[in-house]
C-alpha cells in the first residue's frame, strides 16, 4: 500500500493493479506526486527520474493513467460530502440571486433544465403603426 497526501487528507492506495499490472517504486512515486498536485515536470522530478522524458513517457503508459484516474476518482469520493454541504448552504443564502442559481443548477444535475430556452441578451423592438 501507497499513502497520499492531498489537501491535507491521507488517503491509501494500492500499487497492484488489476490484470497483474504493478508500478515500479518510481512509478508509484510519479502517481502519488500528480494527484498530490505537484506540476507534471515536479512530480518527474519527485518520482526520481533522472530524465525528464522517461517520466513523460511513464505517464503516457495505461497503467500510470489507470493509477492516477483510480486516485483522482477516491479524492473526488472524499469531496462529495463538503461539496452537497456547501450546496446545501447556497440553497439557504440571504440573496435570492445565490439562492435562484443554486436551485437552478440542482434541477440542471437532476435532469430537470428547462430545454429549448436561451438567453441571448439580445433585445427585440416591436413597432405597429395602425392607421
Amino acid at each position: 500500500m501507497g499513502c497520499l497526501t492531498m489537501k491535507g487528507r491521507t488517503m491509501t492506495h494500492s500499487k497492484t493493479l488489476p490484470a497483474s499490472r504493478t508500478l515500479t517504486d518510481k512509478q508509484s512515486a510519479l502517481v502519488e506526486a500528480m494527484l498530490g498536485g505537484a506540476k507534471t515536470r515536479d512530480a518527474i522530478s519527485a518520482a526520481g527520474y533522472a530524465d525528464p522524458s522517461a517520466g513523460y513517457r511513464a505517464l503516457r503508459t495505461e497503467a500510470v493513467q489507470e493509477a492516477i484516474m483510480r486516485g483522482a476518482r477516491a479524492a473526488l469520493v472524499h469531496d462529495v460530502g463538503p461539496a452537497l454541504g456547501a450546496r446545501r448552504a447556497l440553497l439557504e443564502s440571504k440573496s435570492e440571486y445565490v439562492r435562484l442559481e443554486a436551485c437552478k443548477d440542482i434541477l440542471d444535475r437532476a435532469g430537470l433544465k428547462a430545454k429549448g430556452v436561451t438567453d441571448t441578451g439580445a433585445s427585440v423592438s416591436i413597432t405597429i403603426h395602425l392607421d
